[in-house]
Parts: C-alpha cells; sequence; structure tokens
C-alpha cells in the first residue's frame, strides 16, 4: 500500500519545530508532533490501526492461527540523536569506523528511547480466546521490553514479560522464566496446534473438558529467524481433563483393550464403540524441554477406562513422532484370581510410537513379542509360587 506523508516545520532559534507529522499507510496512521535541536529530536503523538486489516497483510509471515480484530488508537513517544548529526566530519567518520571495528557493532536503534501502547479488541492465537487488552512496550539502550502483563485468556489468565535485545546475535527474544498461562480452558483447537507437540496423543481430539497451566523453569531465547531451534524448559500443569479422541488416536484405544485382553484372557468388550470412549487425564504435572528441533516430554498419563497409558517421548516440528507408550498391567484385571494377580505385580508393557501426527504408527508386532516373553515371565512366576508352596508343605517354612 502507498505511503503518504505530511509534514509541516517550523524553524526556530534552536532549531526545527515539527508542528505536525502525519504518516498514513493503510491499516496503520501515525499523527505526532515534535521538535530538533542540538543534534537530537523528540516526536509524540498518537497511532491508530485496523488489528484485521493488519494481520491480513501479515497472513503470509504469521499462518492462520492467529486471528485479531478492533480498531484501536495509542500514543506513542520517541527521542534520540539525529541519524545525520556529524556525518559532514570526515575526521569524526574515520574514528567512528575505527571504533566500529574495534568494538561490539550495535544496533542503529541503541541510541533510540521511546514507548508506544498497544491493545486489541479480541484475539484468536493457536487456539487461546484472548479478551480484551493493552500493553505498553518500550525502547531504551537497544532492548525493546514489555512489561509484566495479565491478559483473560480461554476463562484463565495469561502472564508474562519478555524482551527483545537488538543488539543480540542472532535477534533472539527473551521470554521471563515463571507463569505464562494460568487455568486457561482446553479446547480442540489448542489440542490440534501447540498442545499437539506437548501431548501428541490429543493431536486429534473432537472434544475436550479440562484446565491447564504453563510456566516456564528459566528464561526462554527464541532466535527470531529460526523459533524452532529455541532451547526451553517448563512444565505443564494438568488441573484434569477428559478428551475425546479422533480416529488417529482411537488406535491407542484399541492396543490398550487388547493389551488387558493379553494379560488377562478375557476377550475385549463386544459391545464397546471407539468413538464413545473419552480419554481421561488425571491432575498430574508434564515437565518438558524444547531442544534439538523437537519437543520432549517426560510421563503423561491417560486413563482409558481401567487401562493406564503413561507417554514419553518427543515431537519434532517436523511433526516426526518418537514416543513410548508404557501400560502397566494392574491388579484390578484379575479380580478373584489374587495368584495371577501377583505373578504379574510390576509387570509393564512398552509400545514404540514413530510415524507422524497425521498418522502414528503404534509397533504392534514389538506388542506381541513383549506379550508373548511377559506371559512366559509371568508362567514361570507362578510355577515357582506352586513349587514354593509345595516345599513348605513337605519341610515346613524356611528359617
Amino acid at each position: 500500500a502507498p505511503i503518504r506523508i505530511l509534514c509541516s516545520c517550523t524553524p526556530s532559534p534552536a532549531g526545527l519545530v515539527v508542528e505536525e507529522l502525519r504518516i498514513q499507510s493503510a491499516p496503520i496512521s501515525l499523527t505526532g508532533s515534535g521538535n530538533a535541536s542540538q543534534g537530537t529530536f523528540t516526536l509524540q503523538g498518537t497511532t491508530e490501526y485496523d488489528l484485521e486489516a493488519l494481520v491480513q497483510r501479515f497472513r503470509p509471515f504469521i499462518g492462520p492461527e492467529v486471528q485479531l480484530s478492533g480498531t484501536r488508537r495509542g500514543s506513542f513517544r520517541l527521542q534520540g540523536p539525529l541519524p545525520l548529526t556529524g556525518r559532514h566530519d570526515l575526521t569524526n567518520q574515520s574514528e567512528r569506523a575505527s571504533t566500529a571495528r574495534s568494538e561490539h557493532q550495535k544496533h542503529p536503534a541503541s541510541e533510540l528511547e521511546g514507548m508506544i501502547q498497544l491493545g486489541w479488541q479480541q484475539a484468536i492465537v493457536y487456539g487461546l480466546h484472548i479478551g480484551p487488552g493493552d500493553l505498553r512496550v518500550e525502547l531504551a539502550d537497544g532492548i525493546v521490553s514489555i512489561p509484566p502483563v495479565q491478559v483473560p485468556v480461554s476463562d484463565g489468565r495469561f502472564l508474562a514479560s519478555s524482551t527483545l535485545d537488538l543488539n543480540s546475535t542472532p535477534l533472539s527474544l527473551l521470554v521471563t522464566a515463571g507463569p505464562i498461562l494460568d487455568n486457561v480452558r482446553l479446547s480442540p483447537e489448542m489440542c490440534r496446534t501447540w498442545m499437539q507437540y506437548l501431548a501428541p496423543l490429543l493431536a486429534d481430539a473432537t472434544r475436550v473438558e479440562g484446565r491447564l497451566s504453563l510456566a516456564l523453569s528459566q528464561a526462554a531465547r527464541v532466535p527470531l529467524h529460526d523459533p524452532a531451534s529455541s532451547r526451553v524448559e517448563g512444565y505443564l500443569e494438568i488441573h484434569g481433563a477428559q478428551v475425546s479422541p479422533g480416529p488417529q488416536s482411537v488406535e491407542l484405544n484399541r492396543v490398550a483393550q487388547q493389551v488387558r485382553s493379553l494379560v488377562t484372557g478375557q476377550p475385549p468388550s463386544a459391545t464397546r464403540n471407539d468413538t464413545a470412549v473419552w480419554f481421561e487425564l488425571p491432575k498430574q504435572p508434564l515437565p518438558f524441554t524444547v531442544r534439538d528441533r523437537r519437543v520432549f516430554h517426560e510421563r503423561l498419563s491417560i486413563h482409558i477406562g481401567d487401562v493406564i497409558v503413561q507417554t514419553r517421548g518427543s515431537v519434532g516440528f517436523d511433526e516426526s513422532l518418537e514416543l513410548v507408550a508404557e501400560i502397566p498391567v494392574r491388579q484390578e484385571w484379575f479380580r478373584d484370581r489374587p495368584r495371577l494377580a501377583a505373578a504379574f505385580t510390576g509387570t509393564t508393557l512398552r509400545i514404540p510410537i514413530r510415524g507422524s501426527l497425521d498418522q502414528p504408527r503404534l509397533d504392534t508386532s514389538s506388542l506381541q513379542d513383549l506379550g508373548r516373553d511377559t506371559l512366559e515371565n509371568a508362567a514361570g512366576r507362578i510355577l515357582e509360587q506352586e513349587l514354593g508352596r509345595g516345599l513348605q508343605r513337605l519341610f515346613g517354612p524356611v528359617r
């Protein structure tokens, strides 16, 4: 879009008075005034912008998961040295060039100081429904800082502060350690966007009810040119949730029921409807780490009926999976068969999951091998127990 600039200035004994400055380029406009004297300038005024149109302008860069709306107005202030001061002095030019070569090169904005107030009416960002909010962005010494802000998000709160060091190489956003999301309501949109990297088995959830919080264990540095190369450590606090899985995750339910049937010798219920099954996530912390272009999680516990599935592993930003699902054999499965229950005490089946988020592959051949080995070991333990009881009847208890 074309940019229109209108400036009305008046010379003064001290320098120059900017009576009016207008910069217009849909969907944003700026109106201000100021002055310039003794090699420095000061500008202050207001900005007005149409957020929906602004987002559409930058849609190729931010993707489809960011939606903002509202026409807002905010104030701004900017001051610093005039860019052409002293450039006519060849001696000064030489000295500055020598200094730049011997010292760390600073960003041109390092000598500027300023502030701008921004706001929005409502927003949807990666499944998070964000209410009205305002924030103040400050610039000083080459550091763009956003002070701590609290914004209503999905019936919870967003709490964060961050800085952008314009002098850093590469240019990186530094997010302060501490709470980021507090008690927000889960949604299917969240599960299929950023949550799929933390809890991949919920990526295609069709319905979800529950709440969670998110915090960083230490400050996170996010390179703006390559966010996937970030190093982040934190934890997701699940306050309890119920999820109706989609077609890709239904396979996990079938495998879980196969494990139960394999161990107990009882066939899976013929009346079970996979699409009606709910995954339950009990209250639990979920530590995670972002490194090597992957998101690692420690242990996520999912209850499917009376079967518990615990996953660990990683999801790449290319959506590749390197996971292991662990299914512990539960004593409750055996009811009135205590000897069989005792034989399986401490037994856990491990199922590798690879492929991608769109097409996860559960290694069922590994499940068959593990199941056979588990049954053989369990049978051996039963024989040992029976032999021990027989010896006790013959010779009495071992002392």
